[in-house]
């Protein structure tokens, strides 16, 4: 009987071990969506236009709002275009960016190796995806076995048994994470970085003039354009 305890004690540590990590998790997610916002008020605090801060100033605010450093070159590029387009492209190329390269001599931003197809991008977004389902599963029941598993198991079974379903569980979560970038990749595809690099093609002759004068050669490259 006293062994049957003692049993049933170390695998009452054991819960109380796993519902300790779910809480840290827990207070963990609320502090970082707290922390997003403390960054995002600051970020409107302290922006205006990119033209007229400095590049520094430029990357560790825009980073404030989207959690990346970009460069200022491609930060300052994607805020002449209007609306809701800037704050979404910006969230795009920070979903992705370490997935992309970035040149400053031609000042364009490309796909590395690794995703520089679509058929990489998709097949590296599908492998995640299933390390993710794979290890959350093999994880979630090598816990629900441990603990809701026979009193005959060893002590030293159950530890094994728990570090291994710890292990996996982390390896989902590290999987789930990569997948926000392939995921996003493959969903914006080689477009979005194009559309990035035309813009960097128009800027690049305008970008000593301030917001009024870019405004004017815009619109005379358009009439142009148009005739």
């Amino acid at each position: 009987m006293e062994h049957l305890i003692g049993l049933a004690g170390g695998q009452l540590k054991m819960v109380m071990g796993l519902a300790i990590l779910v809480l840290g998790g827990f207070r963990w997610l609320i502090g970082r969506r707290d922390l997003q916002f403390v960054r995002r008020r600051e970020f409107l605090q302290h922006w205006k236009n990119p033209w007229e801060l400095d590049a520094l100033s430029v990357e560790v605010l825009s980073r404030q709002l989207i959690g990346a450093y970009l460069p200022a070159a491609v930060v300052r590029r994607v805020c002449d275009r209007s609306g809701a387009e800037v704050c979404r492209m910006l969230g795009d190329l920070a979903d992705v960016w370490s997935l992309v390269e970035w040149d400053h001599r031609t000042e364009r931003v490309d796909w590395k190796a690794k995703a520089a197809s679509a058929t990489k991008r998709a097949k590296w977004n599908l492998a995640f995806w299933a390390i993710y389902f794979v290890s959350a599963f093999s994880g979630a029941m090598i816990l629900f076995v441990l603990i809701a598993g026979s009193t005959n198991v060893s002590i030293s079974a159950s530890v094994a048994s728990s570090l291994w379903g710890m292990i996996l569980i982390s390896v989902s979560g590290v999987a789930l994470w990569r997948t926000d970038a392939w995921a996003a990749a493959a969903r914006l595809g080689d477009g979005f970085l194009e559309d990035v690099n035309r813009l960097a093609v128009s800027n690049r002759e305008d970008s000593h003039l301030g917001p009024r004068e870019r405004l004017l050669a815009e619109a005379e490259h358009a009439l142009s354009a148009a005739d």
